[in-house]
């Protein structure tokens, strides 16, 4: 499983770079949300918000945070976001599930993607989430 992550990690990383020259653009995480993604960001959150408010659909939004460099990288825009609090739970995972861990044993260090060990924590996080919150036992 080491040789498979090591080989995941070291072609993902040739591809992103390959990607980014033919479009001229960096293959760098940004540290930051440019204003342009930010807005469509929101745009698209609030559309989603608005379907699920419209449906009266409980709605959990996880901020999976990019890990690039070493530094957790927030991309959610909250201030772009319109949110009556008690249609949407928004969670920071980074707080949430990542608090206790090494950000080594979460991220791959060439895409910044998480590691099986991250989807298995935010995995069982949300399970707990849930059944708290929604699956009322009787």
């Amino acid at each position: 499983s080491h040789l498979v992550n090591f080989m995941r990690s070291h072609a993902s990383g040739f591809f992103i770079e390959r990607l980014a020259q033919q479009n001229k653009i960096s293959s760098q995480t940004s540290p930051s949300l440019s204003d342009k993604e930010s807005e469509l960001t929101g745009f698209l959150l609030n559309e989603v918000i608005n379907e699920a408010q419209n449906r009266q659909l409980p709605l959990i939004i996880l901020n999976i945070p990019v890990i690039s460099n070493g530094e957790v990288i927030s991309n959610l825009p909250m201030d772009r976001l319109h949110v009556d609090p008690s249609s949407v739970h928004i969670v920071d995972v980074n707080k949430a599930v990542y608090s206790s861990h090494d950000i080594d044993e979460l991220s791959y260090e060439k895409d910044s993607h998480p590691k099986p060990l991250a989807h298995q924590l935010i995995g069982k996080w949300l399970r707990a989430f849930i059944q708290q919150n929604f699956w009322h036992s009787t």
